[in-house]
């Protein structure tokens, strides 16, 4: 396309409320999803982190889920759903959000309901787990 060509269609969207409106909804039917989607597998992975988190008694070493056949510990799941941006499934975040409960945990809460993304909840579920193990050392 010609620049001036481009040039005279962007005057006539803007100086028309109507074009603007229309160009907008257009570009939002054309924009294309997320091309970095998380899989179903890892999504449910990471709920099964979080779940077994839950379960995890202090004193015990660092819980395992098993992945592919292999028992992976907990906080290595982050680093596998750390780079999706895709909003977080109510049930992941509620269980998050009831982790993070109390004072002692309030900035993480406050961040991950900011940014309700895989990559918020991963780093601040890892924050968890590092904190629990702290504690199990201390």
């Amino acid at each position: 396309m010609d620049t001036h060509v481009g040039i005279e269609i962007s005057r006539r969207i803007k100086a028309d409320p109507r074009r603007l409106q229309a160009a907008t909804k257009c570009l939002k039917i054309i924009a294309m999803p997320p091309l970095n989607s998380i899989p179903a597998r890892l999504a449910n992975e990471f709920f099964e982190a979080v779940r077994e988190y839950l379960r995890w008694s202090l004193g015990d070493p660092e819980p395992s889920i098993t992945v592919d056949r292999y028992l992976v510990r907990i906080s290595l799941v982050c680093g596998r759903v750390d780079s999706f941006t895709d909003q977080l499934p109510d049930d992941v975040f509620y269980a998050l959000c009831f982790l993070m409960g109390g004072s002692r945990h309030k900035r993480l809460k406050d961040e991950l309901r900011a940014d309700r993304t895989y990559t918020t909840a991963a780093r601040c579920f890892l924050e968890l787990i590092e904190d629990k193990k702290r504690s199990c050392s201390s």
